[in-house]
């Protein structure tokens, strides 16, 4: 009975190192690189934004046009703008005072990934 035991567990262990072996150490591809362009709204009307991606990661956003207040929407894009990349995601809190303006972008960043896609 241990002699079962000790040959499944090896062959468990085999399995594992096989398993990690193939995956690799580069992230599994999900964008097809490029730069997409998406929209959100805003607290004051549509947000444009560009997003670029690789095949694994967000590596840039960048305002096309907004019309959300300076000062106020436009610290929320600067604020957010590394945190997506950081994240990889726009699954990032919103901005203290500028939720509107945080949300219209996180929602324009989303729609320019939901482009890039596989």
């Amino acid at each position: 009975m241990k002699r079962i035991s000790v040959v499944l567990a090896a062959a468990v262990l085999v399995a594992a190192l096989s398993a990690c072996a193939s995956s690799g150490s580069s992230a599994a591809a999900i964008y097809n690189p490029g730069s997409y362009e998406g929209v959100g709204e805003g607290y004051h009307g549509d947000i444009r934004v560009s997003v670029t991606v690789t095949a694994a990661a967000i590596t840039g956003v960048e305002i096309v046009s907004h019309g959300d207040t300076p000062g106020i929407g436009t610290v929320a894009f600067e604020d957010l703008t590394p945190a997506v990349i950081d994240a990889n995601s726009t699954n990032v809190d919103t901005v203290a005072g500028a939720t509107g303006s945080s949300r219209g972008f996180l929602a324009a960043v989303e729609n320019a990934l939901s482009k890039a896609r596989l």
